[in-house]
Formats: structure tokens, C-alpha cells, sequence
């Protein structure tokens, strides 16, 4: 009986898009260069990865940005009431 490799089942891919870009070969040699330096097996996962890397760095400002929206559409009667709930929070945690 032959001998069976037990790997485990491999995640389902993420759905790809084909797309063609051109750029220069400085650009092409960062990426190869990152490629190496990241040990990955394409350029394709090295610009994924530069992506998200983009992206996390962005969500932070996607939320303050967000929140001085919320606080910015504020009427001036709720401003007054979160100032009080604020006041009264201050009472609740001691400072010692």
C-alpha cells in the first residue's frame, strides 16, 4: 500500500482578477526585491500585501475623521448634554 502524505486541506483562495499594469522598472525591482525580502512565492502577493498594509495605516483616519464627523453634526443642545454626562463622569473616577 502506498504511503499517503496527510497535508491539511488548503484555504479556499481568494477570488482573483486578472489585471495588467505597467510600470516602471524601478518599480519592478522594488517588487522583485520585496518579493525576496518578504519570502513570497509572487509579485502578486507582494502588492496584496503593500495593500494592506495601506489600508491599516488608513483605518485610523477613516475613524477620526468619523468621529469628528459624528461630533461635528452635533446640535449645541446635545453638545451641552454630552459636556454634562462628561462632568459626571469625572465625579465617578477619583483621582487619588
Amino acid at each position: 500500500m502506498p504511503s499517503r502524505s496527510h497535508k491539511p486541506p488548503r484555504a479556499r483562495p481568494k477570488t482573483r482578477t486578472r489585471k495588467t499594469f505597467v510600470l516602471s522598472r524601478e518599480a519592478i525591482r522594488f517588487l522583485e526585491t520585496e518579493k525576496k525580502t518578504r519570502g513570497k512565492e509572487s509579485t502578486s502577493s507582494v502588492v496584496e500585501d503593500i495593500i494592506e498594509e495601506c489600508r491599516r495605516r488608513q483605518e485610523p483616519k477613516n475613524s477620526e475623521a468619523a468621529i469628528s464627523a459624528y461630533y461635528d453634526s452635533l446640535s449645541d443642545a446635545e453638545r451641552q448634554e454630552n459636556q454634562l454626562w462628561g462632568q459626571f463622569a469625572e465625579t465617578q473616577f477619583p483621582i487619588e
